[in-house]
């Protein structure tokens, strides 16, 4: 009964002070909205000094998750393959923007026999 009557004896400090917390808290997420990531700085990150937006890469993500759900038969795709999927398509956008304008530079490239061969060849398997 005793701490009781502390508390309601220092009730008008205890609300003062929830106030001030409550209007510090809403300043601080007002000031700090406004220096986080606006529409025009909504970039994941850069690859070779190319800035890759969030919502392509969000696209492309989900682009790929729905061919996953066609090639599994599946309507849910559990947290583990999510990742994956994701880990794969950035490692995409690394070789498009990255490797391949390297190969093109190179001369490297790929004719429509040897894309054939390596899709319906023969496989030889050396032992």
């Amino acid at each position: 009964m005793a701490v009781i009557e502390k508390i309601r004896g220092k009730a008008n400090l205890l609300l003062v002070f929830v106030g001030f917390s409550l209007v510090a808290f809403i300043l601080g997420d007002f000031f700090s909205s406004n220096n986080g990531m606006s529409s025009s700085d909504a970039n994941i990150g850069e690859i070779d000094g190319k800035k890759v937006n969030v919502m392509d890469f969000e696209e492309k993500v989900q682009v790929q998750l729905d061919n996953y759900k066609l090639q599994s038969n599946s309507d849910n795709v559990d947290q583990n393959t999510t990742e994956q999927i994701r880990e794969q398509t950035w490692n995409q956008l690394i070789n498009e923007m990255v490797l391949t304008p390297q190969y093109e530079k190179l001369g490297i490239t790929c004719s429509p026999k040897e894309l054939l061969d390596m899709v319906q060849g023969k496989t030889r398997i050396h032992r």
